[in-house]
């Protein structure tokens, strides 16, 4: 209950109307079903003493009067699923507010990846939002006419009464054995859906297309997507059997509860001579009794079984959204220093740094060269603070980075890792996110040799990067969507600036182009350049060498390529032979 509790008073919080047409539709709806129950008994007693005009004017008035809550309940209707979309809108957006809020390593935890999913697939899949406060309304509307449908029978005879609540109890029985087949099938369905998830997002993801016509891992990824499928197909046939055992289980108790009912309400009508007008009311309150009880238990059930999908929702709202963080304000980052540094990744025990220290001083730039896998870009996240430091410290400007208050952090910092993103916005918006210098993106574009391209485009700058949201969305190369990445870390203009392997897609003479302009590039700043292509580091100040999460080296170019046993000069000669003719 507590969790409920605290859902819907955050829900409460977000969208007040909703509640309010809520119970509004519901008081509406109970009094209409009791009215209806009501009326039948004084229509059929105008009936059988002949009044025909009392019956007809009794009819008209049912009509209406039920037109007239239809009407509002359809209103109400109208104003809940508009209520509600505004409602699920902002508890999506909280939730991505929460997620970009999250310390970045959550979002490589496979727990807190899982977690996430769930929480979407509540949402999602499974409506808990709606379900929920459905499910709150539908009680409030239960109760209010079983308070009343009870107290009509019972005045008649308790032992109506009595056969009525023991059928209900068998009911509830066995409706919560469906709810638990129901919860056990829906969590098989969520690491198979994930799957299927994948393999339709990728099928579907555009610039796959040439890989998949090219080799025959589309072929692989449609038997991959039909497999999963089968597996869905047959996680549904073992719940439908049960299903159906269920529910003739449950035909048979109501069947039962209203053979029963009825005989009792025969003899008791028999024996008392009742009218027939109160025989129909009887009757049809048992019926509507029975019908309201089951539809709470249901209602019970339901929310119930919503609880279970809400608490990862819930769980993942009360993530502790940032690090620990000091109040100091960063402006600008003159010293770094790795001071005896380990790390190692969540749930691992193997260390990817291991007692790592240097320093980078003011305005200098830095080459960091290693094999695969040495620690390199984890050196990088660790510096952004996507990581904690767990052993050892960084300290930047002679203070520990966790001093520092993290939004001024994040300011004094621009990265462009391997892996950037681009997102389906114009060049522009790419670049300067939600700033509006156009001129200074414009500058930028032109220190890395991109506007001749910008300029060709009909829309300049303004040109969409995808089709996702504009139909007349370009295609950019590989190498000018790592120049507009490049440009969206030189446009922010921080004091520090990481670039992890900032030319990968870019051809040679483009490359060379950023070589060679790189000191101009980031002008000031402190520079640390991630690269596999050994003459990057010629332009840089100098050369920290990594190899198995250790610093081998730290030295100028010149003074490296002395060292002829040193992992620098066999990295640097090798990839120079292939250039040699």
């Amino acid at each position: 209950m507590k969790k409920l509790f605290k859902f819907v008073s955050l829900c409460f919080r977000i969208e007040k109307k909703f509640f309010l047409y809520m119970l509004l539709s519901s008081l509406v709806a109970a009094s209409l079903t009791v009215y209806n129950v009501y009326s039948v008994k004084f229509i059929v007693d105008a009936l059988l003493v002949g009044e025909l005009f009392k019956t007809i004017y009794l009819v008209a008035i049912v009509v209406l009067i039920n037109l007239l809550i239809n009407f509002l309940v359809r209103l109400f209707d109208k104003l809940i699923d508009v209520s509600r979309n505004k409602l699920d809108s902002k508890v999506q957006m909280i939730l991505a507010e929460k997620l970009m809020s999250l310390p970045y390593h959550y979002l490589e935890d496979p727990k807190y990846l899982d977690l996430k999913e769930r929480a979407f697939f509540a949402i999602n899949n499974f409506g808990v939002i709606y379900s929920i406060l459905y499910s709150i309304a539908n009680f409030v509307t239960a109760i209010f006419s079983i308070a009343s449908f009870a107290a009509i029978i019972i005045s008649f005879d308790w032992i109506i009464l009595t056969v009525i609540i023991a059928s209900i109890g068998l009911t509830v029985l066995v409706n919560f054995a469906s709810m638990k087949t129901q919860f056990n099938f829906r969590q098989k369905l969520i690491p198979i859906n994930r799957k299927l998830g994948y393999h339709v997002r990728t099928i579907l993801d555009d610039k796959k297309g040439k890989e998949f016509r090219l080799s025959n891992i589309g072929s692989l990824m449609v038997d991959k997507y039909i497999d999963h499928q089968k597996d869905i197909v047959k996680e549904i046939k073992k719940v439908n059997k049960k299903y159906l055992m269920m529910g003739v289980a449950l035909s048979i108790i109501n069947y039962l509860q209203t053979g029963v009912t009825y005989a009792l309400i025969a003899i008791r009508s028999i024996s008392n001579r009742i009218s027939i007008g109160n025989f129909s009311l009887y009757i049809g309150t048992a019926a509507q009794l029975s019908k309201t009880a089951n539809t709470l238990f249901d209602t019970i059930i339901e929310l119930k079984s919503s609880i279970f999908y809400l608490e990862p929702l819930l769980e993942l709202l009360d993530l502790k959204s940032k690090l620990d963080e000091g109040d100091i304000i960063l402006k600008d980052i003159k010293t770094i220093e790795f001071s005896d540094v380990s790390f190692k990744y969540p749930n691992t025990d193997i260390y990817i740094l291991k007692n790592v220290s240097f320093k980078i001083n003011n305005k200098e730039k830095i080459s960091m060269v290693g094999l695969n896998g040495s620690g390199k870009t984890t050196m990088v996240k660790l510096l952004m603070r996507l990581y904690p430091v767990l052993e050892g410290c960084i300290l930047i400007n002679g203070i520990d980075i966790n001093k520092y208050q993290l939004k001024s952090y994040f300011e004094a910092i621009s990265a462009v890792f391997q892996d950037y993103k681009l997102f389906a916005y114009s060049i522009f918006e790419n670049i300067a996110g939600n700033l509006d210098d156009k001129e200074k993106a414009m500058e930028v574009i032109e220190e890395i040799s991109l506007s001749k391209k910008i300029k060709s485009l009909e829309n300049g700058i303004d040109s969409n990067v995808s089709k996702a949201f504009s139909e007349d969305g370009i295609n950019l190369s590989g190498g000018e969507e790592q120049k507009i990445a490049i440009a969206r870390a030189l446009y922010k203009d921080s004091s520090f600036i990481a670039l992890d392997e900032p030319t990968s897609a870019l051809d040679p003479i483009a490359e060379a182009e950023i070589y060679q302009n790189f000191n101009n590039l980031v002008l000031d700043k402190t520079a640390i350049y991630i690269s596999h292509r050994m003459s990057s580091s010629v332009f840089c100040d100098k050369v920290l060498v990594i190899d198995d999460g250790r610093v081998v080296d730290f030295d100028k170019h010149s003074n490296l390529m002395k060292k002829t046993n040193s992992l620098y000069y066999k990295l640097f000669s090798s990839q120079a032979k292939n250039y040699q003719y």
